[in-house]
């Protein structure tokens, strides 16, 4: 079996993981087993059935049959006892065998849950829920009575979160009360409505599928079976019987039992959760425990696992032994059956996540050489390096998340509710596992097995995978090799689009979904499809790891624990003791050695840019060792910090009670007439509205902007808006319906939120968090969220109907408001008003304060007695809510001088009473009596169960012949302590004794008292230890315990302290004896100043445990030293502070007579409407907060992948079959570094060398934020001047730009760049400018270019830049100039250049001034003789369309020229102006360049032919044609070739260079085709030219000798012979100089104008002109009748003449192109005189014979 290797960066760590796959020829199936024990039900009662609390009641939810008793509710928090009100209950009815597939949202700071209920028939049978994980996780609930998922768990839950849940209800099974947790049971049935939840504590929406199946039970055999022991250490037990036992086993139990078969059978074993979690551990020899077994289920809470097993050959029986683990104290119930139904299960069915659970310990593996076994028993815990995968066609080891990343220590929120969105299939017949072979987190490698190691495994398969055939799938098969896939730049680039879709789509995913991104885009790297061809990459690499002594706080990579955990950079359990400082460690150093540069050669297209990517992607591995893209803490927390401390501190000094003695003191606190001082509470009182307006304002005021930004845009506010300015808009948007008092902010009516335990553990734990948001902070620091149990926010709000009840009668005084009685019993009482006030429709009193109950004085009947007198109020007493018992005075003195309260307590005395009752029940839970409810409670001496009933009056307890206790027999050392703790010497009191505080009478008293902060550790009671008694304090636990990554106390324990933890589970550990011989340290609750005083100081910070659910910044005090802590910035003070007792005079209120509503003489308290929601206004920030860190995660997205994923694209693409150079035009350049800025402190970054730098102030980044930016370079050398080559015709050149050039937007030069640049990437928003600092590498020219400046690049391949106008300052040690930039875009580019002073306004000039005015001189001349050739061709189609003239050679000469002197004139009037770009040809660049020296070839081709035929002996009558003929092929393939210069140029130009993203340096050339073809062009143009030259030279001087041969002379013949002569010399001349003129712009390529200007005025304008001169058709006298008859005489002299074919001279090369020719009569040809009206300027063919 061969399995593949591989090693990704997952969420910042480092995973090595194999993987493998073993096939085979059939589908493979798992069972799924549901059984109960037997059991004979009870009767039914079918007359008052069970209570009903669904839909489908037809009584209504909760109603039962008349005469039956209501409905019993059991608990009242939470609305538990509210099941049917749909305010707070929304719940779906479940129907059995009835899948239902549902979705659950998710939430960043509670759970959301969904409610399934179901009335269970008479039927004797149980249940099996069972659930389906497509997406998330989730924790499954039960009850037969209601509860609340997330404040309350019901009896039974499944905890474990990677878990294919089932859950197993049974008439027979105990379940656990949620009212009473104290041991407390029921048996199921008769069922009441079975309530189910489904929750999800995960931000990500979970999706998930709920089934309730029915499971028949059998009744118990008519004669028991007793099984028969095989073990005397091992207690038997029968086939499918209940096994159970209600009484508590201490920690760490290990029962042990045994099961016996006589047959081959499918075996289940089922635990049922009471009062906590248990384990199971299954083996076929009798030495099974925790470490040893061959099976085992360890999840939370219930256990379930099917073998099948069979009696050993030979046998007739086999024995399983197996043993039930008490993880916490705790008692069981479990049962053995093979009577269970089994139903097979493809193990490919979907879903992916329930698949892939559904799979633990169905195999193991094991190398015997080592002897080491890796097994999988429980996805949540212990699959940690091996475990098998739902199979897939491709396999994937690292979805579901691994569990190891779930463990103690490991885990991180980061890991936390991830979901990948995959398109998977599933893979048939095949089971696949992964190995993890090491890991990397924060700097610690954990080695788990060496790669080298794997070959001597083999997977072994355990009896629970199964063929269709029910048979099970058994023995073990070795792993072989280890292979790895091909790299296919196809499939790269698959899954680099998949790679692009999820960066692009960053922007736009939501802030709870970030880590799941980070998740999803890290597992791509690890598709076949990616990996293969980074290991390809990597192939090419040698690196090696050395180590260097370095001088840092830096931690790098070990292996060594002992020294991880020691070091306070590395480990955050050291850094509770020390304060990481800079250290000399030995520090691995990676380094590149080489590049297999010959398998490049090999393998690679364009090695040697493929050998600069290598480099960079070999730095991006180097680079990794101190992950600069890494998020850290202190990024995460920036913001986070400050939004928590805003939040806290405006409720603290705003939310509280602010002390006054006057009205303006209230007024000028809240900025607000309507408040006043209330003298009965000595407290400002002010409008709820303004209260709340008060602390938005603190808020704002406090808030950093950018997220006060965030909220801002999101309500379309302006961000420059004034505080004061917005404040009433700012609170209408966080109204909501609350219950509210009219003044101040009062949290005990408001809608607050719990931080909430599962009840089970608040005996361990300090009082819950509440608050009015979820920004409360804990008091102390509690151990119980060290992250073993989920703690969650609840809300807890009063309905409208009960907000209403909170009123009060103001003539009962102190008794009438809902504390003394409930709403309706309080109107009653309130009607019957006392005959004297009633007859006075009035009563004496005040009302003054709003919130509380009137004072009154029912003595006082008339309203002078009434005003005479003052009620005197204790403003500070301690609990004056409810304690009215108020004394009134005749003078204000008399109150002052005698009355006051003390801030503090005068001591304590022993409370409670109760009554003590025996108890029967054998379930262990209590009945009510007389209205009491009863707690259980054991007398240790005779383990006897009783029931307490607390507050019951001792007449009450002597009617149901109880026993009576009272506490005030105790004195206040002893009276905690006797509850339960015989071994202390109380006896066996049995009744929960508490201290109750004594109030201070006077003034003396309260100043000689005071109250430690201590207080705060012993007042409260930590299961059986007794409150207000000295503490055992032990050192804190330095193992890694429950996923607290710093040193923590152990949970259930201990409770942590400044000093370290105190132990409460040994009681005996309040005495100093028994405290010391532990060795703890004796703690006594300081009861004086001086004992107060007296504590030393100690450190206090932040706690950084992660996976915990602490919440944030938590304050708690560690063990560092006064320098460790000031080293570390963390606070060095006194644990507890002193607060002296300070006396309050009594407030003299004078009373008031009050009139009385007879009908209503009562009045609300509190009302129902919008308030201002806290939580909304806090969630708004704290979801921009996370929008905010969010745009940090996609930072560090960004930046992880554009280095690597960039080089593997382009190395994939090269280094395949199909590769070529082209694999690089997209390359970026390459990330050198990655800073991330923040607003405080300033910071200064090194970029590139030379002392370059990137510098941000205090103030250049937005407040409150860090921005992420990676640093790239580029190259100076890609500022070099490009030019490409180009056609050889090309004699004008445009200046060839200095190198270093930059340009403006009109192209014109404007200066020069001095040093490589900087390219910067800003990840995130928040930069407001920066300091760049670079220095020069070229020498400075400011004759030319005066001002230096930065710029920033618009287009770097046509060095287009927009200089900054920078103050540039130099600094000369180092030499560097430095510059404050502003302008800033997601990707920027900089300079530092020298330029021009104007350089917006500079112009492009492609020519130097006189080069220019030769241009357009050559554009004039070129103008005339185009005006003049059209001229002639105009006269020429007058002639044609009015003289009936016909069409002539000359016609066809003239247009030609004058389309050659035309494109010419063009070409060179717009050549100046710089529209023609010679560095990429295109089509009309060859119009205006190549087009005209092919017309110009062939009007002088005409000419030639022409010559040629005059000259030729053999006339014949189809001359014509061939002249015809000849002139067309030659210019037939004159312009073939021109359309295959256009075509080669065109199709085969030069791209962009290959640069390598800037890694090297290109020249700009033509290709080679465009080289071969250039250069055939130049030689065809020089051999055209001498040809042509040369052709008139000879046929020239042919004619001209012929001419000379004729007889008769005259003028015109002489005339004609000088013409001849003249186009003779200067064509040939013309043309033989333009071969060499050709010839040195190919050879020499001067690139000059005048030699240009020269050259085209001797080889094209002169030659041209002779041609028009010579040629001219034009009659410059005025064209007569005459002269026309003249024209027509010629004619017919002409052709009266011809009697022969005779050679003439005639001013017509008028040629007809009539075809009536004949063949000449003789070889000579006879010469006649020219017409007296010839022109004579060339010779013509006369061919018309009449």
């Amino acid at each position: 079996m061969n399995y593949t290797i591989k090693t990704i960066t997952l969420v910042g760590t480092q995973i090595t993981v194999a993987s493998a796959s073993v096939y085979f020829n059939q589908p493979l199936y798992i069972l799924e087993s549901k059984a109960c024990p037997s059991f004979e039900c009870p009767a039914y009662n079918y007359t008052c059935p069970p209570c009903d609390f669904t839909h489908g009641n037809p009584l209504g939810c909760g109603n039962r049959p008349s005469g039956c008793p209501p409905c019993q509710f059991d608990d009242d928090e939470f609305y538990v006892h509210q099941p049917c009100n749909p305010q707070y209950w929304k719940w779906e009815d479940i129907q059995l065998n009835t899948p239902l597939r549902r979705t659950i949202p998710g939430n960043t700071v509670t759970s959301n849950f969904l409610q399934f209920r179901y009335y269970p028939t008479p039927d004797c049978i149980g249940y099996r829920i069972s659930a389906k994980y497509y997406k998330g996780t989730c924790s499954l609930s039960a009850d037969f009575r209601n509860f609340h998922p997330v404040a309350k768990g019901g009896a039974k839950a499944i905890l474990s979160e990677q878990i294919d849940p089932n859950m197993i209800l049974c008439p027979s099974s105990y379940m656990l009360t949620v009212v009473d947790y104290q041991d407390v049971y029921y048996k199921s049935y008769p069922y009441d409505t079975l309530f189910i939840a489904v929750k999800n504590d995960g931000v990500i929406d979970m999706e998930f599928e709920i089934l309730l199946e029915p499971i028949p039970v059998e009744e118990p055999p008519v004669t028991p079976v007793t099984c028969q022991e095989a073990h005397p250490d091992f207690q038997c037990v029968n086939d499918n019987e209940l096994v159970y036992n209600l009484t508590e086993y201490a920690i760490n139990t290990f029962l042990k039992f045994s099961f016996t078969i006589d047959q081959c059978s499918n075996i289940t074993w089922i635990t049922s959760f009471l009062q906590n979690d248990i384990d199971l551990y299954i083996s076929e020899t009798p030495d099974v425990s925790p470490t040893n077994f061959d099976w085992s289920s360890t999840y939370s809470f219930d256990e379930l696992i099917t073998i099948q097993g069979c009696p050993d050959a030979g046998s007739t029986s086999k024995t399983y032994y197996f043993g039930i683990y008490m993880f916490y104290t705790s008692n069981y119930q479990f049962w053995v059956t093979t009577k269970a139904i089994n139903t097979l299960r493809d193990i490919s069915t979907p879903p992916i996540l329930s698949g892939q659970y559904a799979l633990f310990d169905t195999s193991y593996i094991r190398n015997e050489q080592l002897n080491k076994t890796e097994r999988c028993d429980n996805y949540d815990r212990n699959c940690l390096i091996y475990f098998p995968l739902y199979p897939r066609v491709s396999v994937n080891s690292l979805w579901p998340t691994p569990g190891i990343y779930y463990v103690e220590g490991f885990q991180s929120p980061r890991f936390l509710n991830t979901y990948v969105t995959t398109e998977e299939t599933p893979a048939q017949n095949v089971y696949q596992f992964g190995i993890i072979l090491s890991l990397l987190v924060d700097s610690v490698r954990y080695n788990y097995i060496n790669p080298e190691d794997l070959p001597g495994f083999k997977v072994h398969f355990l009896n629970r995978l199964f063929t269709a055939s029910a048979k099970p799938i058994s023995g073990e098969i070795p792993l072989v090799n280890s292979v790895q896939s091909e790299c296919s730049y196809d499939s790269f680039l698959e899954v680099e689009k998949e790679l692009n879709h999820i960066i692009e789509g960053l922007d736009q995913v939501d802030y709870t979904l970030i880590n799941g991104k980070r998740y999803s885009l890290d597992l791509l790297t690890y598709d076949d499809r990616y990996y293969a061809c980074k290991a390809m990459a990597e192939s090419f690499l040698e690196l090696d790891t050395s180590h260097e002594l370095s001088n840092t706080t830096m931690c790098f990579e070990t292996e060594n624990l002992t020294i991880y955990y020691s070091d306070p950079c590395c480990s955050r359990f050291a850094s509770f003791d020390k304060c990481c400082r800079s250290r000399v460690i030995d520090a691995p150093v990676t380094t590149l050695l080489s590049i297999n540069e010959d398998a490049v050669d090999e393998n690679c297209a364009f090695p040697s840019c493929t050998i600069s990517v290598l480099n960079d992607f070999a730095q991006s591995i180097i680079g990794s060792q101190l992950d600069p893209c890494r998020v850290t803490s202190e990024d995460e927390n920036y913001l986070k910090q400050n939004m928590y401390d805003t939040f806290r501190d405006c409720k603290e000094t705003l939310i509280v009670d602010t002390p006054c003695q006057n009205d303006q003191q209230c007024q000028l606190y809240y900025n607000d007439t309507g408040a006043f001082c209330n003298h009965r509470s000595g407290l400002c009182y002010a409008p709820r509205a303004a209260a709340e307006k008060l602390y938005i304002l603190c808020i704002l005021d406090n808030i950093y902007p950018s997220l006060k930004h965030e909220v801002f845009t999101k309500y379309q506010i302006p961000v420059t808006s004034a505080n004061l300015e917005i404040i009433d808009q700012f609170h209408q948007i966080y109204l909501e319906n609350d219950c509210f008092t009219p003044y101040n902010i009062d949290s005990n009516i408001r809608k607050i939120f719990h931080y909430h335990f599962d009840a089970s553990i608040l005996q361990f734990c300090f009082p819950m968090v509440s608050g009015l948001d979820k920004s409360t902070p804990s008091e102390v620091y509690d151990s119980c969220y060290q992250g073993v149990y989920t703690a969650v926010w609840v809300d807890d709000q009063y309905s409208q109907g009960v907000c209403l009840q909170f009123i009060r009668c103001g003539w009962m005084g102190e008794t009438g408001n809902t504390g003394h009685y409930n709403e309706a019993d309080l109107i009653d009482a309130c009607l019957e008003i006392p005959t004297a006030q009633a007859t006075a429709g009035h009563y004496c009193g005040d009302c003054s304060d709003p919130f509380l109950s009137c004072f009154s004085d029912l003595t006082l009947t008339t309203e002078e007695t009434c005003t005479e007198k003052f009620a005197c109020y204790n403003p500070i007493a301690d609990d004056y809510t409810y304690s009215y018992q108020l004394p009134t005075a005749s003078t204000v003195e008399e109150c002052t001088e005698q009355y006051g309260s003390c801030n503090t307590t005068c001591g304590y005395s022993c409370g409670g009473y109760g009554c003590r009752l025996s108890n029967a029940s054998p379930t262990g839970s209590c009945p009510d009596v007389l209205g009491y409810q009863g707690y259980l409670t054991v007398d240790p001496a005779n383990n006897q169960d009783y029931c307490t009933y607390y507050y019951m009056e001792s007449s009450q307890c002597a009617s149901v012949s109880g026993q009576y206790l009272d506490c005030s027999s105790f004195d206040v050392e002893t009276c905690t302590i006797c509850n339960r703790s015989p071994e202390l010497g109380c006896g066996n009191f049995g009744l929960l004794c508490f201290q109750q505080p004594l109030p201070c009478t006077n003034k003396q008293d309260c100043e000689n008292s005071g109250k430690c902060s201590d207080e705060i550790y012993f007042s409260k009671q930590f299961l059986n230890y007794p409150a207000y008694q000295p503490k055992c304090v032990f050192p804190r636990d330095y193992d890694i315990s429950y996923n607290a990554t710093q040193p923590s106390c152990k949970l259930e324990m201990s409770q942590d302290s400044p000093f370290g933890c105190f132990l409460f589970t040994n009681v005996s550990l309040v005495e100093q004896s028994a405290c010391e011989a532990a060795g703890g340290f004796w703690w006594t609750q300081a009861v004086t100043q001086a004992e107060c005083n007296a504590y030393e100081p100690v450190c206090l910070g932040f706690e950084q445990s992660e996976a915990a659910y602490f919440l944030p910044f938590t304050k708690r005090f560690n063990n560092k030293t006064e320098d460790d802590c000031a080293c570390a910035n963390q606070q060095w003070v006194k644990p507890f502070e002193w607060s002296p007792g300070v006396w309050q005079p009594a407030n003299a209120v004078p009373l008031k007579w009050i009139p009385i509503n007879a009908t209503q003489p009562y009045d609300h308290i509190t009302e129902y409407g919008n308030a201002l929601y806290f939580e909304k206004l806090f969630n708004e920030f704290n979801v921009a907060n996370f929008k905010r860190t969010t745009l940090l995660y996609k930072s560090e997205i960004l930046c992880r992948i554009s280095s690597v994923k960039n080089s593997l694209q382009s190395l994939s693409c090269s280094c395949s079959t199909d590769g070529s150079s082209e694999c690089f035009d997209t390359l970026n350049p390459p990330i050198i570094s990655v800073i991330k800025p923040c607003y405080a402190p300033p910071q200064s970054f090194p970029v590139l060398p030379h002392n370059n730098t990137l510098s941000f102030p205090l103030g250049s980044i937005d407040t409150g934020a860090c921005v992420s930016i990676s640093v790239g370079e580029i190259s100076l050398n890609s500022f070099l001047s490009k030019k490409i080559l180009a056609l050889s015709s090309n004699f004008v050149s445009y200046q060839v730009a200095p190198d270093y050039s930059i340009y403006n937007s009109d192209r014109a030069i404007i200066g020069r760049v001095l040093e490589d640049g900087v390219i910067l990437e800003f990840f995130t928003n928040g930069t407001n400018s920066f300091e760049i600092c670079l220095s020069n590498q070229l020498e400075l020219d400011p004759k030319n270019y005066p001002h230096l400046d930065f710029a920033f690049v618009i287009d770097e391949n046509a060095g287009h830049v927009e200089p900054l106008n920078c103050l540039v300052t130099h600094e000369t040690a180092p030499n560097i100039y430095c510059c404050t930039v502003s302008k800033i875009e997601p990707i920027s580019k900089y300079l530092l250049i020298e330029r021009i002073e104007n350089w917006q306004a500079e112009v492009y000039k492609p020519f130097s001034p006189s080069s220019t005015r030769m241009l357009y001189t050559l554009a004039v001349f070129y103008l005339i003789l185009s005006i003049y050739g059209l001229g002639n061709l105009g006269f020429f189609l007058y002639l044609k369309f009015f003289a009936t003239e016909s069409l002539k050679f000359v016609h066809l000469l003239f247009l030609f020229l004058t389309m050659f002197c035309f494109i010419r004139m063009i070409y060179f009037f717009i050549l100046p102006q710089g529209n023609i770009i010679d560095q990429s040809a295109n089509v009309g660049e060859y119009i205006l360049v190549v087009l005209p020296t092919f017309l110009y070839f062939t009007s002088f081709t005409i000419v030639v032919v022409i010559w040629y035929t005059l000259t030729t002996n053999s006339f014949s009558s189809n001359l014509f044609k061939r002249m015809y003929r000849l002139i067309f092929l030659i210019n037939l393939v004159l312009y073939i070739l021109f359309i295959v210069i256009v075509l080669v140029f065109n199709f085969t130009k030069e791209k962009t260079p290959p640069t390598c993203g800037g890694r090297i340096l290109a020249e700009y050339t033509n290709t080679s085709p465009q080289k071969v073809v250039s250069i055939l062009y130049a030689v065809l143009q020089s051999v055209l030219s001498l040809a042509i030259g040369l052709a008139f030279m000879y046929y020239g001087k042919k004619i001209y000798n012929r001419l000379s041969e004729i007889k008769t002379r005259s003028d015109a013949s002489d005339i004609q012979k000088k013409k001849v002569l003249y186009i003779g010399v200067i064509c040939s001349s013309g043309f033989i100089l333009h071969c060499v003129f050709i010839i040195i712009l190919v050879s020499a390529n001067p690139s000059n104008v005048i030699f240009s200007f020269i050259g085209l005025v001797v080889t094209e304008i002169i030659p041209v002109v002779t041609l028009f001169f010579f040629n001219n058709q034009f009659p410059w006298n005025k064209v007569t009748e005459n002269a026309k008859k003249k024209l027509s005489n010629l004619s017919n002299s002409s052709t009266r003449s011809s009697d022969s074919n005779s050679i003439q001279l005639s001013s017509n090369m008028d040629t007809s192109m009539s075809s009536s020719t004949t063949r000449p009569s003789s070889s000579k040809a006879s010469a006649s005189p020219p017409s007296a009206y010839s022109k004579e300027p060339i010779v013509y063919l006369n061919n018309n014979n009449r």
